[in-house]
């Protein structure tokens, strides 16, 4: 199996992306828990999970050419460490361990009215301890990751302490088990969150079997087991190694501030094509072009998906947590989910670009002439998508996002009732148009407070269209004065009434057939202009720049106080 290259990061709308080489692996456990429930075992069927190892192997052997010989010869094709090239050879040891376990098992019920049987499940249980220790010598090979070393010991220790289980050999039973649940406690510490519980549930399924067997040999015997079993072998080395190699394989995404884990290949291959069609877009020049590239992303998208949901329905362990976090799987299915409706967003984007170049009169040769009507439906599907975005799981608390959300459909709300009133204004409708302008301007005003969440298409739109309304407003008064539906032979024929108003005639009767149907001209409305004077206004500038004589030569002096003047007045009124 070639190794994937090493790839260097790099950032696309948010994303973080880091690919490291990779080795044969095999989560032996997790393997075995999906085959076990989707064939028989979720109903105990035992020997339906029999037959289909019995299927499984026959088609693996096929795949790889490795069968056994024809109907009437028989070779033996063991599998050997210098042919691990692919993890289907390691697939068909695990299989065939897994059949002899299944077979025995059905047989363990059986055994209860045939005690017979007791006999030939113990010799396949033992079929399945040796097919589980060519799998463990298997994965001590280089080609093969530390997280399958452990796993295969794990899983050969556990076999081995069911097969002395049922034989009632319980110290070696507790010996096997220990080890078992030893290797399955440190797998769940060094695991993922998404994988870590089925480890431990597996190793808290031992807890029975282990007091079983404390039981049966007594507090003291059982407690020298435990004591004298020690370190087990080299656990601690690979232990780290696996911590390592988890840490260096790992790939994963950054979105709205949180990290997690990308395992599946085809998510991963989703996420590189993503990367890719950012590329290629800021290179292509059409709108064609760009809409083609878009295209051939959703396709990968939606199986991406659907992976992540039949791994969440075969584990539920992997759904949220009630007063946590959402759960990895959960947040990469709501990335998913934001990738597709943000590039859906995108495309429509793009058509409406090309539509409104029609209407332009550029890029309409041999294509439809955009509609108004055609853009206010661009627009509603643009707020359906962002409408979708309320319902992504993981974001209740990014109220940041849930700002640009809100934002962008009041942006979106706003364009779309301009081109409602511009379809109403080419319909000549004006009353109409100017309400629905007056409500886009109420918008305008809601969408102040949400000026810098709006991105950056939605803004830029925001800001054309406000001009627009504007200038749109002055028009419709304009030709709604300028037009008129009155018909022109109509104003033809009226006539101008050559008779005084009843104010401007009250010496003069005249019996009028007006009086008597209830529509009298009694006064002109509204009344015709009449010509006022002005009060004149002077202004004496001439009187500050003039110098009067001096007269006080003139002035008799007042003498005698007050009966001198009173004799200067008789003086001059002799005079």
């Amino acid at each position: 199996m070639k190794r994937d290259e090493p790839m260097s990061e790099e950032k696309v709308d948010d994303l973080e992306f880091n690919r490291n080489e990779k080795q044969l692996s095999l989560p032996i456990l997790k393997y075995v828990k999906t085959s076990q429930q989707q064939n028989g075992l979720k109903h105990g069927d035992y020997k339906r999970y029999s037959q289909y190892c019995a299927r499984r192997i026959k088609r693996l052997r096929k795949a790889l050419k490795l069968q056994q010989g024809d109907r009437r010869h028989f070779k033996k094709k063991d599998i050997t460490a210098e042919m691990l090239k692919d993890e289907r050879y390691l697939h068909l040891v695990l299989v065939d361990a897994e059949r002899a376990w299944a077979y025995a098992t059905d047989l363990k019920e059986e055994s209860k009215n045939e005690p017979r049987k007791g006999h030939h499940m113990i010799k396949r249980l033992g079929k399945a301890v040796e097919r589980s220790e060519h799998l463990e010598e298997l994965c001590q090979s280089s080609s093969v990751d530390a997280r399958s070393k452990l796993e295969s010991q794990a899983y050969v220790n556990w076999l081995r302490g069911m097969y002395y289980f049922e034989q009632e050999k319980f110290r070696e039973a507790q010996e096997f088990l220990i080890r078992a649940k030893t290797f399955y406690e440190n797998l769940t510490s060094i695991l993922p969150y998404d994988e870590s519980p089925l480890y431990a549930k597996k190793a808290e399924e031992l807890i029975p079997l282990l007091r079983f067997c404390v039981f049966n040999l007594g507090e003291k015997s059982a407690r020298e087991i435990i004591n004298s079993e020690g370190e087990i072998g080299n656990l601690d080395e690979l232990i780290a190694q696996a911590r390592r190699e988890e840490a260096a394989n790992i790939v994963e995404i950054t979105w709205r501030g949180r990290s997690v884990p990308v395992r599946q290949e085809k998510v991963r291959l989703t996420i590189l094509a993503c990367q890719d069609i950012e590329k290629k877009m800021e290179g292509a020049t059409s709108t064609e072009d760009k809409i083609e590239l878009i295209d051939s992303l959703f396709m990968n998208i939606r199986d991406s998906y659907m992976l992540l949901r039949e791994e969440m329905a075969a584990n539920p362990a992997l759904q949220r947590k009630e007063d946590g976090p959402v759960s990895p799987v959960l947040y990469l299915l709501s990335y998913l989910n934001n990738l597709r409706i943000s590039k859906t967003i995108e495309k429509t984007f793009l058509s409406l670009d090309g539509l409104k170049n029609s209407m332009t009169g550029q890029d309409s040769d041999g294509k439809k002439v955009g509609k108004p009507q055609d853009l206010i439906r661009m627009y509603e599907l643009i707020l359906q998508n962002l409408g979708e975005l309320h319902n992504l799981e993981g974001i209740e608390g990014d109220h940041e996002f849930k700002r640009q959300i809100e934002g962008d459909e009041l942006g979106m709300k706003f364009i779309r009732l301009y081109y409602i009133g511009v379809t109403l204004e080419q319909m000549k409708r004006w009353r109409e148009a100017l309400a629905i302008y007056e409500k886009a301007d109420n918008y305008g005003r809601e969408l102040e407070p949400y000026s810098r969440f709006l991105s950056s298409r939605v803004a830029k739109e925001v800001d054309h269209v406000a001009e627009q309304i504007k200038s749109s407003k002055f028009r419709i008064h304009a030709e709604s004065i300028l037009q008129t539906d009155v018909p022109v032979q109509e104003m033809k024929d009226l006539t101008i009434k050559d008779r005084l108003p009843l104010s401007d005639r009250l010496d003069d009767y005249v019996e009028e057939g007006l009086v008597k149907a209830g529509s009298p001209r009694v006064i002109n409305m509204p009344p015709s202009m009449e010509p006022a004077p002005c009060k004149p206004l002077f202004f004496d500038v001439a009187l500050n720049h003039v110098k009067f004589p001096d007269l006080e030569d003139k002035i008799e002096p007042v003498r005698g106080g007050i009966s001198g003047v009173v004799k200067s007045m008789l003086n001059w009124r002799r005079k």
